[in-house]
């Protein structure tokens, strides 16, 4: 009975892994078995991989292309093309088509001017203002100085009209050069207007009335 007993325990145990394992390590080293064990599971692993990867999916290169010729019918191309006419935009519309009998339509636009405004009108105008603006200083400058000189001779105890005598207005006039306008304001105090009509009494001209009624004169 003894011996059933143990020949059954060897039975079991020669069956076992552990067992089997420690019979190889009885004629392997650990390291070969280990080396071993990993050749086995990499061989295993590149088998199952094959076996249960997902299929990679079809490369068609013909798709890309049927596709781009879809999407080229479907768009319209619009180019814009330079016209002779600076004033007219040419727009060429093309809806490319697979036949050769392709479409173009051409639509002119007019191009809306901006308003220009005239550099020479407006620079007139800004002329004539400021020539105005400047006749209106000197008159208030020339009126400010006829006063204040009127009043210097007044307090000196001098008659500004009894300075306007003819022989006053021709050193004034003809040897000094002077215009109605200067003998006014530096020497007698009264208005331009006023001197000029006592110079012209005694037959007396300032230049500038000289070359003023010879302007006048070659006009008529």
């Amino acid at each position: 009975m003894s011996n059933y007993y143990n020949q059954t325990a060897y039975v079991l145990a020669d069956t076992s892994l552990k067992y089997k394992i420690r019979h190889l390590m009885t004629q392997y080293s650990a390291s070969e078995i280990h080396t071993a064990m990993q050749d086995v599971f990499r061989e295993d692993y590149v088998f199952y991989e094959s076996l249960f990867a997902p299929a990679a999916a079809p490369t068609n290169t013909q798709a890309p292309l049927a596709q781009l010729l879809v999407q080229t019918q479907a768009t319209p191309l619009t180019q814009s093309v330079v016209n002779a006419d600076p004033h007219v935009e040419t727009v060429i519309s093309t809806t490319t088509k697979l036949r050769p009998n392709a479409q173009i339509r051409v639509v002119k636009k007019p191009v809306v001017e901006e308003s220009v405004v005239n550099d020479e009108e407006v620079s007139v105008v800004s002329v004539n203002v400021n020539e105005k603006e400047r006749r209106a200083q000197i008159k208030r400058e020339q009126s400010e100085k006829e006063s204040k000189k009127h009043a210097e001779l007044v307090s000196k105890g001098f008659d500004p009209e009894g300075l306007l005598t003819k022989e006053n207005l021709k050193k004034w006039i003809e040897v000094d050069n002077l215009t109605y306008a200067q003998i006014s304001r530096d020497h007698v105090g009264l208005p331009s207007v006023q001197v000029s009509a006592v110079a012209k009494g005694f037959g007396l001209k300032s230049q500038n009335a000289k070359r003023r009624a010879m302007i006048l004169a070659s006009k008529k």
